[in-house]
């Protein structure tokens, strides 16, 4: 009699969720409503913050799915919380900190050494921060030179200029006689529509303008993601590929349930994954 209702309860116990294939479910649902409903229930009882790599992922996936509908918005960090968080997502990633020290270092082997006394890297944090804050150019660059330790300082000038990337012109960045120039990109170019979808392609466009100013040096940091891809399945499946061997290597760095891990994958990472999920063209 035991061994009878053994074999039942264990009969019925449901067997695991392949998460991967449930969420390229959803997402060859899109255009489904009834079908995509159910694949996305089973899919926000599935994923967890705290659980493995997959289920972790699977929280931000489900978000972007769910902004893509309509029916989720997803709220920014403030600002001076985003900045710490950016901070320890350097420290802990080494991938992260190698792609800014080649950056770094090309651009010190061209002469320019000064720049990197505080550090392209922090400037650029500090810009992406107060940058956020919806102030006008000129207070974000007075909050980055006050942001400078005084121990690092050197002469840095920040002088906004007034238009979008493609229409920079030399004469707008005020380089004087002399002076070298040094363009970097990091992480910064997949987020430029590249025209695969509308035939816009805004990113032709502002390498055509960095190209104008010929510039010392020119250095890119970018993933090996294509987020622009069409059509939204291929894209979507690329992009769950990518960030799940991105969330594996946090099992050999921090233990899961460590809230800086947590962090860092849900307003660096998960940001990310949400927003190319969610929107076609520009971001």
């Amino acid at each position: 009699m035991e061994e009878v209702e053994e074999q039942e309860v264990s009969s019925k116990i449901a067997p695991p969720v392949d998460l991967r294939q449930l969420l390229i479910s959803c997402a060859i649902s899109d255009n489904k409503s009834d079908d995509f409903e159910r694949y996305i229930r089973m899919a926000k009882d599935a994923v967890s913050l705290r659980g493995d790599p997959i289920q972790r992922l699977g929280c931000y996936v489900v978000e972007g799915l769910l902004a893509r509908k309509g029916t989720y918005i997803y709220k920014s960090l403030e600002s001076k919380y985003l900045f710490s968080i950016m901070q320890t997502h350097y420290q802990i990633s080494t991938t992260l900190q190698f792609g800014y020290l080649a950056a770094n270092e090309t651009i010190a082997e061209h002469g320019l050494e000064g720049l990197l006394m505080f550090g392209l890297r922090g400037l650029m944090i500090l810009f992406h921060n107060f940058a956020r804050g919806g102030v006008g150019l000129e207070a974000v660059g007075a909050r980055i030179l006050a942001a400078i330790p005084m121990e690092d300082y050197i002469p840095i000038e920040f002088n906004g200029v007034p238009d979008i990337a493609q229409n920079v012109t030399r004469g707008m960045l005020n380089v004087r006689p002399g002076e070298a120039l040094a363009v970097s990109f990091p992480l910064l170019l997949q987020q430029v529509p590249d025209g695969s979808l509308d035939g816009n392609n805004l990113r032709g466009q502002l390498l055509t303008m960095v190209k104008s100013l010929s510039p010392k040096v020119v250095t890119l940091v970018e993933q090996d993601l294509n987020t622009n891809r069409i059509p939204f399945v291929h894209r979507f499946e690329e992009t769950l590929d990518y960030y799940l061997a991105m969330f594996e290597s946090m099992d050999v760095i921090l233990p899961r349930n460590n809230q800086d891990r947590i962090d860092v994958e849900m307003h660096c990472w998960g940001r990310e994954v949400a927003s190319v999920i969610a929107w076609d063209g520009e971001t």
